[in-house]
């Protein structure tokens, strides 16, 4: 039976589900998974539960974050525990995280395979000559890439990778959580019905402040505008809150996070999801979410998702993130849609995303799996492996 480790360091909010059904996926076709888990605190997604661990699922640092320790505590742990597993095929995050960096090194000191999953673009990060070019030589020690969709291929082709070795459906989320809400009961904490709605981090890259003076502008020119709920918080909280209160916006609700259950009665009981992301979105799985619970989304030219969930004044609109009045312009036409209208949108959200769904995770992680184990292992250039001793690699929660 081949043991296979599945390395990162958090998985929380949206992993939980996929592991859970790759797991038995992959047990039912004779493998064998170990999932590691780096340490238990922190993570962009610090406000959610940290998932039930079972018996193949466990966490080296459980009541730590991963900015609470040093680099070189982490790779001792994480080899350690390899070691012991001897995995014949290793899955690791990104290179630039310590689970990719360390997987890097362990699988081309021990000749396995190594399978690293990604969903960052080349334009998501802005990098100078030296680091891609590291980058590169790290990527040779890498034998598959599994990222979100065809949309990422010239990335990782620039990086090395011929399509061969590119796999697809990272970005997923458990939809039929989502699409079976109509159970869901109405004790939402929105205090209205039918709003635009955003859920997220309240942070820089989200773009919020530009939501806020798009909205005020919209409400201004046009009665009956829906009501607007932010749920979320982070470091741009209090500058949100004080434009609300400059501006009188009283149709406007900022709500913090909470457990899914009531995402998804949230989810539930709104008009249309807004995403306007200016940077650094690197796919976007709300809108996942907001597509499965049945919601036309308006997201930015930004979001990563948007050249494949999206499909412009079918399932929603895509605006240009560098013109306020664009995101005007999206909303303004959305609300000015009929309610057959914005029934087939809802409907074309349904249809589109249900192709994104944890199937598509399995298929496209076994059939990387597959490759790897079928194909002799890239040989990594003597600069990465000299690179590889020495990169750590890091994190940055935000």
């Amino acid at each position: 039976m081949k043991k296979i480790v599945f390395l990162h360091t958090d998985f929380r909010i949206y992993w939980p589900a996929r592991i859970n059904n790759l797991f038995s996926y992959l047990t039912s076709l004779g493998f064998d998974l170990q999932v590691i888990e780096i340490s238990g605190l922190g993570s962009n997604y610090h406000f959610a539960k940290n998932p039930k661990q079972a018996d193949f699922w466990e966490c080296l640092f459980p009541d730590k974050s991963l900015q609470d320790l040093d680099p070189t505590e982490i790779r001792k742990a994480v080899l350690k525990r390899l070691e012991e597993i001897k995995p014949h095929v290793l899955i690791t995050g990104a290179i630039a995280f310590p689970s990719g960096a360390t997987g890097v090194y362990y699988a081309n000191k021990n000749q396995i395979p190594l399978i690293v999953f990604d969903d960052a673009k080349l334009e998501d990060v802005k990098r100078n000559l030296f680091v891609n070019w590291v980058k590169k030589q790290l990527y040779s020690g890498v034998d598959a890439i599994f990222c979100p969709a065809l949309g990422w291929e010239s990335t990782f082709n620039f990086f090395g990778f011929g399509q061969e070795r590119l796999f697809y459906g990272v970005d997923v989320v458990d939809n039929d959580f989502f699409m079976n809400n109509k159970d869901v009961s109405e004790n939402s904490p929105v205090i209205s019905k039918n709003y635009f709605l955003n859920v997220g981090r309240q942070v820089e890259k989200k773009n919020l402040l530009m939501l806020l003076t798009a909205y005020h502008q919209l409400t201004q020119k046009n009665e009956n505008v829906p009501d607007l709920v932010l749920v979320g918080d982070g470091p741009k909280r209090q500058e949100l809150e004080g434009y609300i209160k400059k501006h009188q916006m009283k149709n406007v609700q900022l709500l913090p996070f909470f457990p899914q259950d009531t995402i998804r009665e949230i989810y539930k009981n709104a008009k249309a999801f807004v995403l306007p992301s200016s940077f650094g979105e690197t796919w976007g799985l709300v809108i996942n979410e907001a597509m499965a619970s049945g919601l036309p989304v308006i997201v930015s030219n930004k979001v990563g998702c948007a050249g494949t969930l999206v499909q412009n004044e079918v399932n929603g609109f895509v605006f240009d993130v560098a013109s306020k009045d664009s995101l005007v312009k999206a909303m303004q036409h959305f609300i000015m849609l009929n309610e057959d209208q914005t029934r087939e949108m809802s409907d074309s959200s349904r249809n589109i995303i249900k192709d994104w769904g944890l199937d598509r995770f399995n298929e496209g992680m076994i059939s990387a799996i597959t490759f790897v184990t079928q194909t002799p292992k890239r040989k990594i250039s003597f600069s990465g492996k000299l690179i590889a001793n020495f990169w750590l690699g890091r994190y940055n929660a935000l």
